[in-house]
């Protein structure tokens, strides 16, 4: 259980400390947990009600202390200590709603009394607890207007989009002198609760853990996903006679946790989920140094997991590689020699059960060594775009590795989330364990962006494409160490690329025709690009035959921009190479892409607007 004492040390290094970053959720103490209030009521010294308050939907994640039981109840009767539901603490609820809650609200009551009668109260406590005595939630609540009744009973209106009867209510004391009115903020209620509640807990034995005699639990937290999320990774809830199968009387038998080491383990599980876990449907992957120090993350639904976006837009490799070495050392500066780094991976084994499908713990200056050499042979110049906050479309282009998302989704589309996870399991050792780069997964890309109708519009097709290339590079990084220039290299007589800088110019020159006559259709290239990259020579044959006319189009516009290049292109090609109709190897996308991009970016440098023999003229891009 060695991956629960590591949450445990990150637990006490982050717990109330100073952080080198602003995480979004704060970490829970002890015995707490979250929940989503509609309702504040405002009290004053002795339980004196002096108002409430909806609480908006952004403001509603609320900590509240729970019990083992009521952290895991469903349907069943556990009263959270202090904040719970309307049919909990309203003793008039059945008045007003014709429900019998007496139960419950004993439950509830009982419960308090027990703490507020405890070394561990406080005046807060107290007043909340006069309140509750008197019975008059609801009646104070629907005179406030917060609840809205007819006739004595609450209407069918919602509050915050829940049925008014299943509100979630928080408190607020106001007492002369104290600093915090918030009982769900106040760390000092807070500690007074852990102190009470572990009190309680008399019962030692063997933590398998962390190997200490203490104070175990047979119930863990759940929500380790997210808020709604009911799956757990430890749970021994069957006592009917499937889980143990006859070979155990109990729970405790095959495993005894800490209660302190449960709570540590999950509540910091949780909390790296919120602030750094990377989800991909049920799946959630998350990378954390043990001591709560900074690191990259390894994949972020980004273009880039380790470079802010705006030092991601540089215009060539050795500015983007010199950027990535700054960011690494930046990085480096917060660790030290035995800082440790874990990647985790959840995933959910059935709707209640939570399985850890990998664990890989390295050391701190392993782990970015590997991170910067994933960016420096994976990376490319894409061109994404993105929805701004008023809704525009914003187009940016950056050179760097994409994402792993973004690499499974290319790879094999993104209508089955499973083959999506599974994808992606098999890229995060090649990213955290620089493990090669499965061929197969390389060659299912390069067949999948050159067949038809795998694409929507052509923005789908470009950005797959740019990702095709950054694994092609990172292909051949990884075979021979040969590195792919991510500008257009017009030198290079390898076949397949300059086959790709070919059908590159045969589709511009086509585009380019197409457009002045005012005609808006899939050239020639686009319509043979899976044949081509089988048999070049032989399609290639065809595409020319077809671009006849728009040659001749262009030659009387006096622009031979495109006819000139393809024979450029064509006499670079080594004796016999060009009749070569062997299929081409991955170097032909990146030929391809290469040239396309060239074009486009002398395109944008023409201000002269004329169409000659130097000029390429305007393409529909």
């Amino acid at each position: 259980m060695s991956w629960m004492a590591d949450l445990c040390t990150t637990y006490d290094a982050c717990f109330k400390k100073e952080l080198s970053f602003q995480p979004r959720t704060k970490l829970l103490p002890l015995a707490h947990s979250t929940q989503n209030a509609q309702i504040e009521i405002v009290l004053g010294e002795n339980g004196v009600f002096r108002r409430a308050e909806v609480v908006p939907k952004e403001d509603s994640v609320t900590a509240i202390p729970v019990t083992e039981d009521s952290i895991n109840r469903t349907s069943g009767l556990s009263a959270h200590p202090l904040c719970d539901k309307l049919e909990y603490l309203a003793g008039d609820f059945e008045q007003f709603t014709g429900k019998d809650n007496l139960e419950k609200f004993s439950a509830y009551l009982e419960q308090l009394q027990d703490w507020v009668q405890s070394d561990f109260s406080c005046k807060k406590l107290e007043s909340i607890y006069a309140y509750i005595q008197k019975k008059t939630v609801m009646a104070d609540l629907v005179q406030a207007g917060i609840l809205q009744a007819a006739e004595g009973r609450l209407t069918n209106d919602k509050l915050e989009g829940f049925p008014q009867q299943d509100a979630f209510v928080r408190f607020r004391v106001e007492i002369f002198l104290e600093d915090e009115p918030r009982v769900y903020k106040d760390e000092e209620l807070q500690q007074k609760y852990i102190d009470y509640y572990t009190s309680k807990k008399p019962e030692q034995d063997l933590c398998y853990a962390t190997g200490r005699v203490t104070a175990c639990s047979s119930k863990h937290n759940a929500k380790i996903r997210n808020t709604a999320d009911k799956a757990k990774l430890i749970s021994s809830n069957d006592s009917s006679g499937f889980t143990y199968r006859g070979r155990f009387s109990d729970s405790s038998q095959v495993a005894s946790i800490g209660y302190e080491t449960s709570q540590k383990a999950l509540h910091t599980l949780r909390w790296l989920v919120e602030n750094q876990g990377f989800h991909c449907g049920e799946q959630v992957v998350v990378a954390w140094e043990l001591q709560g120090r900074r690191i990259p993350d390894f994949n972020r639904d980004t273009a880039d997991t380790l470079l802010p976006l705006e030092d991601t837009k540089v215009s060539t490799a050795v500015e983007y590689a010199e950027k990535l070495k700054k960011a690494v050392y930046g990085y480096r500066q917060n660790l030290n020699a035995g800082s440790n780094v874990v990647v985790m991976g959840l995933e959910a084994a059935t709707t209640g059960r939570l399985a850890i499908s990998f664990y890989k713990k390295m050391s701190g200056s392993d782990y970015l060594n590997n991170i910067e050499f994933w960016h420096n042979s994976c990376f490319w110049q894409h061109e994404y775009k993105y929805k701004k906050k008023d809704g525009k479309t914003q187009w940016y282009s950056f050179i760097g590795a994409p994402s792993l998302r973004d690499i499974a989704v290319t790879i094999y589309g993104s209508a089955n989330d499973k083959v999506i996870k599974f994808a992606i399991e098999r890229l995060i050792p090649c990213v955290t364990d620089r493990k090669r780069l499965p061929c197969d997964m390389v060659n299912t890309a390069l067949n999948r962006i050159f067949r038809p109708g795998c694409f929507e519009n052509e923005y789908e097709f470009q950005k797959a494409l740019s990702i095709t290339c950054a694994l092609v590079r990172k292909h051949y990084y990884d075979k021979n160490k040969e590195e792919c220039d991510v500008a257009l290299d017009e030198n290079d007589r390898e076949r397949s690329y300059l086959y790709g800088r070919l059908l590159a110019t045969a589709q511009v020159l086509e585009e380019v025709a197409l457009y002045h006559q005012g005609i808006n259709r899939m050239t020639a290239a686009e319509r043979y690009r899976e044949a081509f990259r089988k048999h070049p020579y032989r399609t290639w044959q065809i595409i020319e035959s077809c671009l006849d006319p728009y040659k001749a189009y262009l030659k009387k516009m006096k622009n031979t921009f495109y006819a000139n290049k393809i024979s450029e292109i064509v006499d670079l090609f080594e004796k016999g190479e060009h009749e070569n109709d062997a299929p081409l190897s991955g170097r032909f996308a990146l030929g391809y892409h290469c040239q396309r991009r060239a074009y486009r970016e002398k395109k944008q440098e023409n201000t002269t607007g004329e169409d000659n023999d130097n000029n390429e003229g305007s393409d529909k891009e």
